[in-house]
Order: C-alpha cells, then structure tokens, then sequence
C-alpha cells in the first residue's frame, strides 16, 4: 500500500502509478492510498477546514485517525482476500501515519518510511508550513510527544521496516532520524544524497526500495 506525503497530489496522480507497475511486474499487488484532506477528500464546504494541517488542532487528530483506520482497513481486507503478507510504503506525512500505525498494529509485515516526519514535536516547532499549528497553541505548553514515532514500539522486527532519510533533507532532521532509528532497534536505515523531494525523483532509490519490498514479501518474480 503506497501513500504519498503531505500535499503531495501529485505524486499520488503520477509516481505512485508508477511504483505500483514496478511491484506488479515483479509479484507484488501494488494500491495507492489517499490521506483524508487531500485531492476529492478536500472539503469544499464553505469555512470548512481544507488543509489536514490547519489551525483547527482537533480536526487534524481526527484526520490523523481516519488516516490511521483507513490503512489498516485495507491492509485487513488484503489479508481477508488470500493475500500472504502486506506492507506500506509511505513518504513525509504518509510515513509518520504508517510509522504510528507500526506501533499499535501488527497487521503490517513490512514497513518502508522513505523521509518520514518521525519527531512531529519538532516539525511543529521550526517549520514555516505549521505556524497554523503554533497559532492555535497560541503559546500554550501542549506535550507533543506522544505524536513522535519515538515515543512508540513498532510491533513488527526491525530488519522488517525500511528507513530511508536523506541527507540534504530540509523538513526532516538528520537527528529525528538518527533517534528514530536507535529508538526502533535499529531497523535497515539508508542514507542517500537528496533532499525530501528529490529522493521522490530519485528512480535509482525508488527501484533499489522495490527490489528489497519484493525480497522481504517473499515473492517471486513473474
């Protein structure tokens, strides 16, 4: 299941298609998810909050737990059809639900987090993209904490998660990573010369990701 980043239609409408054909062609099933607040699930009510980071803190929770339910929706019915094994791969924000949903189910065989926001404490700290967040605080001390993938346990082995963190990677810190990665027992951990967006163009990445989803899932190619 591939789910894209943050604002990110663009990469659901073109890229993800074309991650999905190059799993196929080796063996695995490949769907793409798209996260509440985004694309046709933008509401377009008037006043109606339209950004799944807004201002609008309680909206944003319950946007993250529908994002939450609705991958571990499909992957269940995955599993209810015959299929074997089931994993994500997901980017930025896409990573940080996958990475949440690590820790509270198991239904998950795999996990790929390329770029993922591990530590959400932080991006809300320092990101111009979520002074809406900081408004709303209005300077009120909120723990964040428990939205840090560090603050959490996957329930899945670590050589069965994929962290892909890059190295000229504005959004991300290379220490929420480094952290992430101590703090989950060191799962495969790939560093590559990028930036969070470049990594999405980066077809000698993406590919090296779909040969190790094909291995890991066990499948054969056809």
């Amino acid at each position: 299941l591939l789910v894209h980043g943050w604002n990110a239609e663009l990469q659901y409408l073109y890229e993800l298609p074309l991650i999905a054909r190059a799993l196929a062609r080796r063996g695995v099933n490949g769907a793409i998810l798209q996260l509440p607040f985004h694309g046709p699930r933008r509401p377009r009510e008037p006043g109606a909050v339209r950004n799944f980071i807004s201002d609008d803190i309680p909206v944003m929770l319950r946007a993250t737990e529908q994002a939450l339910a609705d991958l571990e929706s499909f992957l269940l019915w995955a599993k209810s059809t015959g299929c074997p094994a089931a994993g994500t791969w997901d980017f930025s924000l896409g990573g940080w639900v996958a990475g949440l949903l690590l820790c509270r189910s198991d239904v998950q065989d795999i996990g790929v987090l390329t770029t993922p926001v591990s530590n959400l404490e932080e991006v809300i700290c320092t990101l111009p993209f979520c002074e809406p967040i900081r408004r709303a605080l209005g300077g009120a001390k909120l723990d964040l904490s428990p939205l840090n993938l560090t603050s959490h346990q996957p329930r899945i082995p670590p050589e069965k998660i994929l962290i892909t963190q890059s190295e000229y990677d504005l959004f991300v810190s290379e220490g929420s990573l480094a952290r992430l990665e101590e703090a989950w027992g060191h799962p495969r951990f790939w560093q590559v010369p990028h930036s969070h967006i470049s990594v999405l163009l980066a077809w000698q990445v993406l590919r090296r990701t779909v040969f190790w989803c094909v291995e890991e899932l066990k499948t054969r190619p056809v």
